[in-house]
């Protein structure tokens, strides 16, 4: 590797590592701009078990949520490991034109085609490209209609200095290797 390149990726992995040591000493603090909002989270204790509850408070060591039915229920941050906090409605629009416009188009190979007979009926298209045209935009157009109405919640995971040195996973003391996450949102 010549030395411009092995520079490059140098300052890349010591910026992500610096990176991640600032996210750890800023993380008590990160997680009060969340109080009073909507939560969902795991904790070691009840593997798999997802509860849902407002974010009270919390430090660096323990985190207060108030579930429904339970009232107030305190863990340490150490035996939590998934909280995410909800951002919202995401609708489907962008997912329902695709699929729309390709079950419009594979009517579209479907459908009846007569250069002849076409000017006397609506149902009959006059080209192999005007029936995918034709079919192909409506079905997008109902596609995006019913992803409009298909709504889904969106949850937006928070780090948290303890859910990237878990215990139960990594042992104590020892740190997760640094991770890279890309989020596509339509």
């Amino acid at each position: 590797m010549n030395r411009p390149m092995s520079c490059l990726v140098a300052a890349l992995v010591l910026g992500s590592l610096a990176r991640a040591e600032a996210q750890d000493a800023a993380a008590p603090s990160s997680l009060a701009r969340y109080q009073g909002a909507l939560a969902r989270f795991v904790w070691a204790t009840e593997p798999g078990a997802v509860k849902r509850g407002t974010l009270v408070r919390g430090d660096g060591t323990s985190i207060t949520f108030a579930v429904p039915g339970e009232g107030e229920v305190t863990l340490p941050t150490t035996s939590v490991s998934r909280l995410d906090v909800y951002a919202g409605k995401k609708r489907r629009t962008w997912q329902g034109l695709i699929a729309g416009a390709a079950v419009g188009i594979a009517l579209g190979f479907a459908a009846k085609v007569d250069s002849v007979a076409c000017d006397d009926s609506y149902t009959t298209a006059c080209s192999r490209s005007e029936a995918l045209a034709t079919y192909g935009a409506a079905g997008a157009l109902v596609g995006a209609l019913v992803g409009t109405a298909l709504q889904s919640d969106r949850w937006t995971p928070v780090t948290l200095p303890a859910l990237r040195t878990s215990t139960a996973a990594w042992g104590r003391g020892r740190r997760m290797p640094p991770q890279v996450a890309v989020t596509i949102r339509f």
